[in-house]
């Protein structure tokens, strides 16, 4: 048993839309886009780490799926589904696979939205916050449709996570240099450059998602990667070994569009092409923490 993507949707650079509507449009053209009806999803994860109006409850995964009308019939004996959030920044999504996977193997599901949505959570209406470079994150909402599949040797294989904490990194506050800025200033002491520890870990998880693949033909495996950065995707394939044409090379000119780095980069894929050269797709996440994850995807 494994897990494969049936679908994917994207909506980016709507600045004037709020997060959870942008969040919930996506995940209403991945359905109406490709002809599948609601009643066959059974589960909506919402990966994205920003919250309209810093919303803390309810989960954030709920009002999109009120916002995409998903699932929301009351009556008994009519469908409804689970939402909630996942949040772990641009490796979410990998989790959110595992996790779908979890529900699964368990005979409680057999497919799962999952949704990521990066914009800036103070106003629904952003455009000046695109424009004064405020944020470092793109305005994006993506959405994958997860299904459970029977058919042996595709979809995706183990998520390889791993998480490094390094007590000699730190951050204060130095209240005598701080003065009338205290409450915008701090310090950062770090053992390394984020760029350069994030390469090592992704190079860990991706070797080792590599090694304990089944008959894997380096040469028909294609690379993407969050951060959505086409430095860090050649130099991560450069660690891994990969040649430069496995490496993906399609980025729009959106900022990092962290927790939907992974969604968007795969919806940009013309598969048909892609499989006409690739067997088999690495996903690649580095994030906050640092945390990192990897899985390796055979194409159906």
């Amino acid at each position: 048993m494994s897990t494969v993507i049936r679908a994917s949707s994207v909506l980016a650079q709507q600045p004037a839309m709020s997060g959870i509507a942008t969040s919930a449009l996506s995940a209403r053209n991945l359905l109406d886009e490709n002809s599948i009806n609601d009643d066959t999803v059974d589960l909506l994860i919402n990966v994205g780490v920003f919250r309209d109006q810093n919303i803390m409850e309810p989960a954030i995964a709920a009002l999109i799926q009120k916002e995409a009308r998903i699932g929301l019939c009351r009556e008994p004996e009519q469908r409804q589904i689970l939402s909630f959030d996942l949040n772990n920044s641009s490796c979410g999504f990998l989790h959110a696979v595992e996790v779908a996977k979890s529900f699964f193997d368990a005979d409680d599901a057999a497919s799962a939205i999952v949704v990521a949505g990066d914009y800036h959570p103070g106003s629904t209406s952003a455009e000046q916050f695109v424009e004064t470079n405020v944020l470092p994150y793109g305005s994006v909402g993506a959405s994958v449709l997860l299904e459970h599949t029977e058919v042996p040797g595709v979809g995706f294989g183990p998520v390889y996570v791993d998480t490094v904490y390094d007590d000699s990194d730190e951050a204060y506050i130095d209240f005598r240099l701080a003065g009338t800025n205290g409450r915008r200033s701090v310090s950062v002491v770090s053992s390394g450059t984020m760029f350069d520890r994030s390469i090592d870990m992704a190079t860990d998880l991706g070797l080792k998602a590599l090694e304990n693949s089944d008959s894997l033909d380096m040469r028909k495996v294609l690379l993407i990667t969050a951060p959505y950065s086409r430095q860090f995707a050649q130099k991560l394939g450069g660690k891994l070994g990969l040649m430069p044409e496995n490496v993906n090379s399609m980025y729009r000119p959106i900022k990092d569009p962290h927790s939907s780095a992974l969604p968007l980069s795969y919806h940009d894929l013309d598969l048909d092409a892609v499989a006409q050269w690739y067997e088999s797709i690495l996903f690649v996440s580095v994030g906050v923490g640092i945390t990192a994850a990897a899985a390796v995807y055979v194409l159906p």
